[in-house]
């Protein structure tokens, strides 16, 4: 049985260099596909009916939104962790 401290075999170490290179690969199709799409979207343009109340914003005004909720909450979740570790103490 293989111990922890056992240096995986050339056979394993080729597995595991040829899966890494095929999720690299992965990885790289589809930031160039999601790179497209953004620089093709229409950042100005008005979302449209199906966002009710908001259908006159742009694309733009939705990612800057979205962008200001993820910094927004991102801080209260990091006030809250701050906050229970100073509690255990």
């Amino acid at each position: 049985m293989a111990q922890l401290t056992d240096r995986p075999t050339t056979e394993v170490r080729d597995v595991v260099l040829l899966s890494m290179d095929r999720m690299f690969a992965q990885l790289v199709e589809k930031w160039s596909a999601y790179r497209a799409a953004v620089i093709s979207r229409a950042w100005w343009g008005e979302l449209g009916e199906s966002w009710d109340q908001w259908s006159s914003h742009s694309v733009a005004d939705m990612a800057m939104h979205a962008s200001d909720e993820l910094v927004h909450h991102g801080a209260e979740i990091a006030l809250l962790r701050d906050l229970y570790r100073v509690s255990q103490t």
